[in-house]
C-alpha cells in the first residue's frame, strides 16, 4: 500500500470559514471541556535502541503505561465518552464487540463504576477459554446482559443492535467506540506527543477502526503539518481508511468552527505479517518475545507487535533518516490469551 494518500473533501455546506490556522490554546481547551481529565495520561516517551541507527532515531510513546484493565489510546477516548452518557438520558448503552476486545473489558470497567446499564451484542465463539479479555468479561458482566450473535449473522449486528437501541431508549455504542462522543479525547494524543517538544520527523501508528489514528493525523496536519504520519492497518482496507478520515474531519471542522484543508501527512500500509485481522503465527509471537527480552517492551498479536514488527521491517528496508516515534497504544491484557501459543 504506502505512498502519500491525498483527498478532496466535499463541501460542507454548515461550515462555511476557510481556517488557515487553528489557536492551539482554544483547541486544546475545547477537547479538554468536553473531557474528564481524570482520565486523560501524560505518557512518557524513551528511545528504542535496537530500531535506532546512527542516522535515525526511534522513540516509543508508552500509552500502554496509562493502566492495567484500561490503557492507552482506548482511556483517552473514554475521556470525552463517558461525560457525555452521563450528560445523556439514555437509558443504557448497547456495546457490540468480540468476547476477547479490548474495548469490551476496557469500557465495562467505566461503566459499571458510573453505574451506567448496558446490553451486550457479541460475536458467538467457539473457544470458550476464560483466558485474558474473556476472563475480564466474565468478571465483569452478567451472562444475562450478553446477546450472542452467530458467526453468519454477525454482519447485521448493527443493525440488530439499532434496533434494540430504539427499543430501549438506548446509545448503540459501535464497535471500538468509534463515535463522534469519543473523537475529542481521541485528539488529546495529537496534543500530548506536540507537547513532549521533540522535533519527530515521523510518526508510526496502529489502526482498527481508524479513530485514534485519523485524530492524530487531523491534530498534527494542523499543527505540525511536515510530520509524517505511518498507519499500519490491522482492520479495514484504504477505502475503509478514506471514509472513516473523511468522516473525522468534519469532526475536526464542528471542534474548531470553521473549515480546514484536508490532510495529506499520511501513510497507509496492511501488517509485514498477520495481514489478516486476528491473525497469529509463529513469526509474530517470536518477535513479541525476543521484542520483550530486547527492550522490556510487552506488546499484543493482534495490534501493537504488528505495529513494531512493520515498523522494523520497513526500517530495515528503508534507511528513513530523522527522529521516528511509535506509538503504543496499549493491549497487553490481550496477551495474556496467548500464552499456551508462544514458542518455548
Amino acid at each position: 500500500m504506502g505512498g502519500r494518500i491525498v483527498l478532496q473533501l466535499a463541501p460542507f455546506s454548515i461550515l462555511v470559514e476557510m481556517i488557515s490556522s487553528i489557536d492551539k490554546s482554544k483547541f486544546e481547551k475545547k477537547l479538554l471541556e468536553l473531557c474528564d481529565e481524570a482520565l486523560l495520561y501524560r505518557s512518557r516517551v524513551h528511545k528504542v535502541p535496537s530500531f535506532s541507527q546512527e542516522m535515525r532515531e526511534v522513540w516509543v510513546k508508552r500509552e500502554d503505561e496509562s493502566g492495567f484493565g484500561i490503557s492507552g489510546a482506548k482511556k483517552r477516548k473514554y475521556a470525552s465518552l463517558i461525560p457525555f452518557l452521563k450528560k445523556s438520558n439514555f437509558d443504557k448503552v448497547i456495546l457490540i464487540g468480540g468476547s476477547r476486545s479490548n474495548h469490551i473489558a476496557g469500557f465495562l470497567q467505566l461503566l459499571n463504576e458510573n453505574r451506567i446499564k448496558y446490553e451486550l451484542f457479541l460475536k458467538q465463539e467457539h473457544n470458550v477459554r476464560k483466558l485474558g479479555n474473556r476472563l475480564l468479561l466474565d468478571l465483569l458482566a452478567d451472562e444475562a446482559c450478553i446477546n450472542w450473535i452467530p458467526k453468519d449473522s454477525w454482519h447485521e449486528v448493527e443493525q440488530i443492535a439499532l434496533e434494540r437501541a430504539e427499543e430501549e431508549s438506548a446509545f448503540m455504542l459501535p464497535e471500538g467506540g468509534s463515535c463522534r462522543a469519543a473523537f475529542a479525547g481521541a485528539c488529546t494524543l495529537g496534543l500530548d506527543i506536540l507537547k513532549e517538544g521533540h522535533a519527530y520527523t515521523d510518526v508510526w501508528i496502529d489502526s482498527g477502526t481508524a479513530l485514534m489514528a485519523g485524530a492524530v493525523i487531523e491534530v498534527l496536519a494542523s499543527f505540525a503539518p511536515e510530520v509524517q504520519l505511518h498507519v499500519v492497518q490491522m482492520a479495514g482496507d484504504e477505502d475503509y481508511f478514506r471514509k472513516q478520515l473523511r468522516k473525522f474531519h468534519v469532526w475536526t471542522e464542528e471542534l474548531v468552527g470553521g473549515q480546514l484543508e484536508f490532510p495529506t501527512n499520511f501513510d497507509l500500509y496492511v501488517p509485514a505479517v498477520g495481514k489478516s485481522f486476528g491473525s497469529v503465527g509463529g513469526t509474530i509471537l517470536g518477535f513479541i518475545k525476543d521484542f520483550a527480552r530486547t527492550e522490556g517492551i510487552l506488546t499484543d498479536p493482534i495490534y501493537s507487535g504488528k505495529l513494531f514488527y512493520t515498523v522494523q521491517q520497513l526500517l530495515s528496508k528503508d534507511a528513513m533518516p530523522g527522529r521516528h516515534l511509535v506509538v503504543h497504544s496499549g493491549g497487553g491484557v490481550g496477551l495474556m490469551g496467548f500464552g499456551d501459543k508462544f514458542p518455548t
